[in-house]
């Protein structure tokens, strides 16, 4: 699957996914891009890029009026492989929210 088709698949998710309460908090992360996933030579398709997805990221984070993107230092497009612990703080930070106390 290309990456175009990709994004379009993970947008319909989105939009297809069903409604969920919008107080619920929501931390939507998002790579700095500081580990090269566009090419040096080609800034300005960086900086198009960037601010499509900053655009549909506050889109999601728009969900929830607890909704926040959260920039994750040291990372591209694979936060997860790449920065694992922004993974488990945001769903502990998540977790705090709910119960009512902060993630520490």
């Amino acid at each position: 699957m290309s990456e175009r088709d990709a994004d379009a698949a993970n947008i319909a998710a989105v939009k297809s996914a069903p409604t969920l309460d919008v107080r619920l908090p929501l931390i939507v992360l998002a790579a700095d891009g500081t580990n090269g996933w566009v090419p040096a030579d080609q800034t300005d398709l960086r900086k198009a890029g960037d601010a499509g997805y900053a655009a549909g990221r506050q889109r999601i984070a728009r969900q929830s009026t607890r909704g926040v993107v959260v920039a994750v230092a040291h990372s591209s497009h694979n936060v997860p492989e790449e920065q694992p612990v922004a993974i488990a703080q945001a769903i502990a930070a998540v977790i705090a929210q709910l119960k009512g106390t902060s993630a520490q």
